[in-house]
């Protein structure tokens, strides 16, 4: 009996020991500087997994795996010391690029333009230039900030948060939609120089681009971001398509598709009066639809809106 208790004891030290040191992992993980994390959200909690399916035609490899959720901010700071005078937004509001946010008071930036003046120091030139000031006449002491991008204010000068490191010149941060970033291994005869990666969500196609690629052995990794991402999309689905242009692809007008449920159709002239219907494989964008599968682009398709109305009888 002793033992038995003697040996609990010691599965619960280490039971406590283990998540410890799993504490202390997730505090190293800690950037100094996050205000918020998009993975917190309650929707992408909810969500199990992300589907990819990434598609290069000859070959189809489904992917099961969870992206890394990426958050995007945008910091707005002023290379001298000031006060604000006014203020048009609060922490929370969404603005849009271009909107005001503040107007700012700087002695300390008056000073500088004349201690340039003077010194002719580079340092001094690098910062005013930074603001976009051309040199030749003194900046007002007053200072209209507006937002260099759309999102969310998170955070506005002088406010004090805890556990977050801002640093002092900073006006505001806002906060962008996130952004998906996939891993992917791809064999290196699969892609060109020509090569393009688009999510398809739903009819919508979304064009997402290489942040990094490097061979490794016969492959090549490569890391795809999509940016955008809003946590109200439904992103359980999505598929990823690989587009090599330089393998049997085309487009057709989309008022040329027939659109049955999940499945889109074409119509083909094999030959006088004989019409023939063909599932075909792609996606829309734009006024055209990618064909990557199903017919080949010497077939005759009808594209021509009048003769598909006539062949499915639609007046």
């Amino acid at each position: 009996m002793r033992i038995s208790i003697h040996l609990i004891m010691i599965f619960l030290v280490c039971l406590i020991s283990c998540k410890k040191s799993e504490e202390l992992k997730i505090q190293e993980n800690n950037k100094p500087g996050e205000l918020f994390n998009i993975s917190q959200i309650p929707e992408i909690k909810k969500m199990e997994r992300f589907v990819a399916t990434f598609e290069n035609y000859e070959r189809k490899t489904k992917v099961v795996q969870t992206p890394n959720l990426k958050d995007i901010f945008v910091t707005i700071s002023f290379p001298f010391s000031f006060n604000i005078v006014e203020s048009y937004v609060s922490k929370g509001k969404y603005v849009k690029k271009g909107e005001k946010l503040f107007l700012i008071h700087s002695d300390e930036l008056i000073e500088a333009y004349r201690n340039y003046l003077k010194t002719n120091d580079e340092e001094l030139k690098e910062k005013l230039v930074s603001l976009g000031f051309d040199l030749k006449t003194e900046p007002s002491k007053e200072i209209l900030i507006v937002s260099p991008d759309e999102g969310v204010v998170v955070f506005v000068g002088g406010e004090k948060k805890e556990d977050t490191l801002v640093m002092r010149n900073v006006i505001a941060i806002i906060q962008k939609k996130g952004e998906l970033i996939f891993n992917l291994l791809l064999p290196k005869e699969a892609l060109s120089d020509e090569t393009y990666y688009y999510a398809l969500l739903g009819e919508k196609s979304l064009p997402m681009s290489v942040v990094s690629s490097e061979q490794v052995g016969n492959g090549i990794k490569l890391t795809l971001s999509l940016k955008g991402f809003n946590p109200d999309d439904k992103l359980q689905n999505m598929e990823i398509q690989v587009v090599n242009i330089l393998q049997n692809i085309f487009k057709i007008p989309k008022s040329a598709i027939l659109q049955l449920g999940i499945e889109n159709y074409c119509f083909v002239e094999t030959s006088q009066d004989i019409v023939e219907k063909r599932r075909i494989e792609g996606f829309i964008d734009g006024d055209f639809f990618i064909v990557t599968g199903g017919i080949r682009q010497t077939e005759k398709i009808i594209d021509n809106a009048e003769k598909i109305r006539k062949i499915l009888k639609i007046k």
